[in-house]
């Protein structure tokens, strides 16, 4: 009879293992293919909105590598968000305990700076829309050439 539940137990344990393994593998793929955006607007433009206009204008003026690079710094951090959030949701299930107000702080961190780097390339903007006009005050006094 000891032997039985043994051999019940380690069954057991196996498939609780399994089990897991099993639910571990859905989250992953069910993160994976979840779109998700974590900048928060509050009340003003949205990003995409203003990163079409920015584009626009840069077009115009020759200076689409700027845009370029601003939104492949901007992509690079919404994949750092994307692998945070899915290395946090696998530490869940395994049991380890997640700090909301960390995440939050962890969200709200990267939405600052994808808001800065839009800022930066408006103002970037500014400066190249009014080069040479002597009343202008720029937003880079060491230029933007």
């Amino acid at each position: 009879m000891c032997q039985r539940r043994r051999t019940g137990r380690a069954g057991a344990d196996s498939e609780v293992v399994f089990a897991w393994q099993m639910i571990v593998q859905w989250v992953v793929e069910v993160i994976s293919k979840t779109p998700h955006n974590f900048a928060y607007t509050k009340g003003i433009v949205p990003m995409n909105d203003r990163l079409q206009r920015l584009e626009s204008r840069l077009a115009n003026q020759h200076h689409k590598d700027l845009f370029l690079q601003s939104v492949h710094t901007l992509k690079a951090i919404d994949d750092l968000a994307d692998h945070h959030r899915k290395f946090q949701s696998i530490q869940a299930i395994s049991g380890v305990k997640i700090v909301g107000a960390e995440e939050a702080l962890f969200y709200d961190t990267l939405a600052q700076v994808k808001e800065e780097i839009v800022t930066t390339l408006e103002k970037t903007l500014n400066d190249l829309e009014h080069k040479g006009d002597k009343n202008y005050d720029k937003n880079f006094k060491d230029g933007v050439e």
